[in-house]
Protein backbone atom coordinates (compact mmCIF):
# COMPACT_ATOMS: atom_id res chain seq x y z
CA UNK A 1 0.00 0.00 0.00
CA UNK A 2 1.25 3.72 -0.76
CA UNK A 3 0.39 6.40 2.26
CA UNK A 4 0.99 10.31 2.13
CA UNK A 5 -0.20 12.94 4.68
CA UNK A 6 1.41 16.53 4.98
CA UNK A 7 1.13 18.59 7.90
CA UNK A 8 1.74 22.37 8.62
CA UNK A 9 3.14 22.08 12.25
CA UNK A 10 3.11 24.04 15.27
CA UNK A 11 6.29 26.63 13.74
CA UNK A 12 4.42 26.69 10.59
CA UNK A 13 6.31 24.37 8.52
CA UNK A 14 5.02 21.87 6.62
CA UNK A 15 6.24 18.17 6.92
CA UNK A 16 4.97 15.15 3.95
CA UNK A 17 5.45 11.59 3.99
CA UNK A 18 4.87 9.38 1.51
CA UNK A 19 5.41 5.64 2.47
CA UNK A 20 5.34 2.42 1.04
CA UNK A 21 3.99 -0.18 3.43
CA UNK A 22 2.34 -3.24 4.36
CA UNK A 23 2.48 -4.49 8.14
CA UNK A 24 5.91 -2.21 7.66
CA UNK A 25 7.39 0.46 5.91
CA UNK A 26 9.54 -0.61 2.59
CA UNK A 27 10.15 2.79 1.49
CA UNK A 28 9.89 5.80 2.97
CA UNK A 29 10.26 9.91 1.84
CA UNK A 30 10.21 12.79 4.23
CA UNK A 31 10.30 16.23 2.68
CA UNK A 32 8.60 19.44 3.88
CA UNK A 33 10.04 23.29 4.16
CA UNK A 34 11.97 22.54 7.20
CA UNK A 35 15.63 21.94 8.13
CA UNK A 36 17.97 19.50 8.93
CA UNK A 37 21.51 18.91 9.93
CA UNK A 38 23.74 17.58 8.75
CA UNK A 39 21.27 17.72 5.64
CA UNK A 40 21.97 13.93 4.30
CA UNK A 41 20.60 13.34 7.62
CA UNK A 42 17.25 13.06 5.94
CA UNK A 43 18.32 9.82 4.28
CA UNK A 44 19.51 8.10 7.75
CA UNK A 45 16.10 8.99 9.01
CA UNK A 46 14.48 7.42 6.09
CA UNK A 47 16.70 4.25 6.48
CA UNK A 48 16.28 3.63 9.92
CA UNK A 49 12.32 3.97 9.35
CA UNK A 50 12.59 0.87 6.67
CA UNK A 51 11.51 -2.12 8.49
CA UNK A 52 9.78 -0.23 11.17
CA UNK A 53 6.22 -2.24 12.03
CA UNK A 54 3.10 0.37 11.11
CA UNK A 55 0.90 -0.99 14.06
CA UNK A 56 3.20 0.02 16.39
CA UNK A 57 1.64 2.74 19.04
CA UNK A 58 2.57 6.59 17.95
CA UNK A 59 4.42 6.38 21.03
CA UNK A 60 6.80 3.79 20.41
CA UNK A 61 7.92 5.09 17.28
CA UNK A 62 8.24 8.48 18.97
CA UNK A 63 10.51 6.96 21.56
CA UNK A 64 12.44 4.90 18.59
CA UNK A 65 12.94 7.90 16.44
CA UNK A 66 14.22 10.32 19.22
CA UNK A 67 16.71 8.01 20.52
CA UNK A 68 17.95 7.40 16.66
CA UNK A 69 18.43 11.69 16.06
CA UNK A 70 19.72 11.66 19.58
CA UNK A 71 22.42 9.25 18.87
CA UNK A 72 23.39 10.64 15.74
CA UNK A 73 23.67 13.68 16.46
CA UNK A 74 20.75 15.12 14.37
CA UNK A 75 19.10 18.75 14.83
CA UNK A 76 15.50 18.97 13.27
CA UNK A 77 14.76 22.39 13.00
CA UNK A 78 10.85 23.73 12.43
CA UNK A 79 9.72 19.98 13.34
CA UNK A 80 10.12 17.35 16.09
CA UNK A 81 10.24 13.75 16.32
CA UNK A 82 6.39 14.05 17.73
CA UNK A 83 5.58 16.08 14.44
CA UNK A 84 7.03 13.57 12.13
CA UNK A 85 5.36 10.08 13.71
CA UNK A 86 2.19 11.89 13.67
CA UNK A 87 2.29 12.23 9.83
CA UNK A 88 3.91 8.67 9.44
CA UNK A 89 0.83 7.44 11.63
CA UNK A 90 -1.76 9.84 9.48
CA UNK A 91 0.11 8.17 5.85
CA UNK A 92 -0.78 4.56 7.24
CA UNK A 93 -4.40 5.17 8.39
Amino acid sequence: MIGMASKKVLNGKLVTVLIDYHDMIRKIRISGDFFIHPEESINEIEEFLVGLDVRLEKEVIEYKLRNFIRMRDIKLIGFDEEDLTNVIKEAVK
